[in-house]
């Protein structure tokens, strides 16, 4: 039955040593049964395979792939690989630094099966709590509902690869084409992008994990107020972000724009970004976002978006060129 379905956790490692137990230990004590764990380490140097090895030895349900066979991969293909290698109902990805809640794989289990249509590429990212390295909360992620479509997620990213959850379907979406990680900004927004434009994604606003935050880790938690503000007056990393978006728009249609599936409204799209990519002056790019209505998650980070193209289109330019 679909309500005992098996659940892969993909969890990838690297000189996570810190945190790793905590981690593994809040999977074990997961409410929802039909689980296994598959652990893929990336060439640690601290005590982390021996944390793995002593977990695998304990429960049969986690497994640790490349025991044997330890070797760098980087962040992208180390999941990637552990996705290939994998077979179950349906996925989800790990870190190795934060806390699942309880009932994590239930609830995210629970929205994906809203919709049972197994044609349908289908993904579910769940909020999160924001911790400090003491498991102290500090604040929800995003704290409200939104709408992943295609048109916006080709220019920003709110999916967070450790509360989401993939069907088979999409899986084999993913797996079935090329994969150049260094065209791609990061392998979870690679996954939104590919469901918002052949499926669909669904949000639970309910977090189902603690998300810590330290020194290692800052990618990805500076969402809110005057954090958000002070991006402003760093305009050479947030024109780094939105070169590296359209990067990755490119090799999206260099993948997918000619496949069949693709809906004319999505095509649509696709080509508004790679207008702006290749714009040579910042009318065309502005005309193409207009015409697109695109936006980013947050108002504040649509006028930023705005603003590169509108005042800071050479700069754009010569970011991309490099």
């Amino acid at each position: 039955m679909v309500e005992n379905a098996k659940i892969a956790i993909l969890l990838s490692t690297y000189n996570g040593a810190e945190y790793l137990a905590e981690q593994i230990s809040s999977i074990i004590q997961q409410t929802y049964a039909n689980w296994q764990l598959f652990i893929r380490d990336d060439g640690s140097t601290d005590q982390t395979t021996q944390i793995i090895q002593k977990y695998q030895k304990m429960n049969q349900h986690i497994i640790f792939l490349n025991e044997s066979h330890i070797e760098n991969l980087g962040v992208k293909r180390s999941f990637m690989e552990l996705l290939a290698v994998t077979q179950a109902d349906y996925y989800m990805f790990c870190d190795q630094d934060d806390v699942w809640l309880p009932e994590k794989i239930q609830l995210t289990l629970n929205e994906m099966l809203k919709n049972r249509d197994k044609e349908v590429p289908r993904l579910v990212h769940t909020d999160l709590m924001v911790v400090d390295q003491d498991l102290q909360p500090q604040r929800p992620m995003f704290g409200r509902d939104f709408q992943d479509n295609f048109r916006d997620v080709l220019y920003s990213n709110s999916v967070t690869g450790c509360t989401v959850m993939i069907n088979e379907t999409l899986r084999q979406l993913l797996l079935k084409q090329p994969f150049d990680p260094k065209q791609i900004v990061m392998h979870d927004w690679w996954f939104a992008l590919v469901a918002a434009a052949f499926g669909e994604i669904a949000y639970l606003a309910e977090p189902t994990i603690l998300y810590r935050q330290h020194g290692n880790n800052t990618f990805g938690a500076d969402v809110k107020g005057f954090q958000r503000l002070r991006r402003f007056f760093k305009m050479e990393q947030e024109i780094k972000r939105f070169t590296d978006a359209l990067q990755q728009d490119d090799y999206f249609a260099a993948v997918f724009g000619k496949a069949d599936n693709l809906s004319a409204e999505n095509k649509r799209y696709l080509q508004a970004a790679v207008t702006i990519r290749h714009s040579k002056n910042n009318f065309m790019a502005i005309k193409a976002l207009f015409n697109s209505k695109a936006k980013k998650s947050t108002l504040k980070g649509t006028l930023l978006m705005w603003y590169v193209l509108g005042f800071r289109h050479n700069a754009l330019k010569q970011s991309i060129k490099n």
